[in-house]
């Protein structure tokens, strides 16, 4: 599988079953345009989607008469089905249910391109596992979509039932493929399954069992009182909306796009880092954060991830559909990754450079300890396009804020916001962060062209965001890690170059 990449040497790696974004020529033809490997009005959602509403009508039918491991199917929003999957072996992907939503535009690329370049045709509607340990599923890809030989001889048109018949199958055991992937499908269902057992395991010894609970309840007390009415409940309470959620919370705005609000009561942070305490006594695996952080956990592969699911569907996904409306992912986060990060003063981490996230959108909350200093600075946003073209306002690596943590406060902001940590001074600080994603988006070319701008270049080279900047970056904003021209303003920092 391949993921995205802003290294200094990939800049811009795309998700596999995407394409191409580069100005090539058609083979044999060196005049002609690359064809498009997704067309502009590519992204649809489940209920603009034609097959996906006609496919949805079908769900009471496989509610009253389920095929053989299917153990739940409802219509949860039109276009979009919802199935559960009770299926595999006890000591594979049987080690859980999986939920499965079908509906919205496939994955993969249009006929022409395919045939030009090679790949796979967009398949004839989305059907994506939603469940963060589908990462590690054979034919399965980053937002958790299934492409590839789960479509083989499903024809254009495949019926609900066929669907679920064959994501049944893809759970018991290996598709009729070669030997080689027979054996990636093996290995892919034993690293499934491994993360699966910690997390029971580790639900058996949690300090709050709250916490990690399968089938969570956001507790009233955990929260402050102006969002307990708003926030508070499982997984069958509606969600309330965006600009109810802001006027509860009062929420300050910082700048464009970034506010701030206190979200969490100091019980509920003194309950997660005990957990997380926790955690990290035991002998269970547990890996980094992300590429950045080295300290820290991910709380989603310690059984947290339906509590960050209930979070997610009662106060992200509405702020965001409010405050980012212009957006193209606005009202379309379905998922995200969840972790735990964590600064120490004369630790091996004390802050971090600039960067972007690899979310739509980012929730931040403050969980404490002692400490002082290691302030968030946030600057500007990267934009696919330059400014000439309607992307980025060119100003990436302009001062917006500097934000103090204190503890229970929350700050939400675009991923493509470029933000850092600032250095701790004293004592250490935890911050529970989440990215949070829209699996359709990251099928459209809106999320591939915030991949396409570069860093800025040597001098007598092209710029920041896309090739303008519209005026000299503020120094506090520069990145010794992304920007090439780092070293035009200020030295390097020890050991940075």
């Amino acid at each position: 599988r391949q993921r995205i990449s802003t290294s200094r040497t990939s800049r811009t790696r795309l998700t596999r079953g995407v394409g191409h974004m580069g100005k090539r020529s058609a083979p044999g033809d060196p005049g002609a345009p690359l064809p498009s490997p997704q067309s502009a009005d590519a992204l649809i959602l489940p209920h603009a989607h034609a097959f996906s509403l006609e496919t949805a009508s079908q769900a009471s039918g496989i509610a009253a008469d389920p095929p053989d491991g299917v153990i739940g199917c409802c219509a949860v929003s039109p276009g979009l089905v919802l199935l559960t999957l009770r299926a595999g072996s006890p000591s594979g992907y049987g080690l859980r249910d999986w939920p499965l939503l079908v509906g919205g535009a496939g994955v993969g690329d249009e006929p022409a391109f395919v045939l030009a370049y090679g790949g796979v045709v967009r398949s004839p509607l989305a059907v994506r596992f939603a469940a963060a340990a589908a990462a590690y599923m054979h034919g399965v890809d980053d937002a958790y979509f299934c492409g590839g030989s789960f479509w083989d001889g499903l024809g254009d048109r495949p019926t609900l039932r066929q669907i679920a018949e064959r994501a049944v199958e893809t759970l018991r055991g290996p598709l009729p493929l070669d030997e080689a992937d027979r054996e990636r499908w093996l290995a892919a269902e034993a690293q499934a399954a491994g993360k699966l057992r910690v997390v029971d395991e580790y639900r058996r010894m949690a300090r709050c069992p709250d916490l990690v609970a399968p089938a969570p309840v956001l507790r009233a007390e955990w929260l402050v009182p102006a969002l307990r009415p708003l926030v508070a409940g499982d997984a069958h309470a509606p969600p309330s909306s965006g600009e109810a959620l802001l006027r509860a919370a009062r929420a300050e705005p910082l700048a464009d796009g970034i506010v701030a609000f206190d979200l969490f009561e100091p019980r509920f942070c003194e309950l997660l880092l005990a957990e997380v305490d926790a955690y990290e006594a035991t002998p269970l695996p547990r890996r980094r954060p992300n590429t950045m952080n080295r300290g820290g956990l991910i709380v989603n592969e310690i059984g947290l991830e339906p509590l960050m699911d209930l979070l997610l569907r009662r106060l992200i996904a509405p702020l965001a559909a409010h405050l980012y409306s212009a957006e193209p992912f606005a009202a379309s986060l379905d998922h995200h990754h969840s972790f735990v990060v964590a600064y120490r003063h004369r630790g091996d981490e004390c802050g971090l450079d600039m960067h972007h996230d690899a979310s739509e959108a980012t929730l931040n909350v403050c969980l404490g300890r002692d400490f002082t200093g290691a302030g968030l600075t946030l600057c500007g946003l990267r934009g696919g396009e330059p400014p000439s073209r309607g992307g980025g306002d060119g100003r990436e690596r302009t001062l917006r804020h500097v934000h103090a943590h204190t503890r229970g406060h929350a700050i939400l902001h675009l991923g493509r916001q470029r933000h850092g940590a600032d250095d701790i001074v004293t004592g250490e600080r935890y911050n529970l962060i989440l990215w949070n994603k829209s699996s359709h988006h990251r099928l459209s070319k809106d999320f591939l062209a915030k991949y396409r701008s570069r860093p800025p270049a040597a001098p007598g080279g092209e710029a920041a965001s896309g090739g303008e900047e519209a005026a000299p970056p503020d120094l506090a904003c520069l990145s010794y890690t992304h920007d090439d021209d780092y070293e035009n303003y200020k030295p390097y920092p020890p050991g940075k170059k």
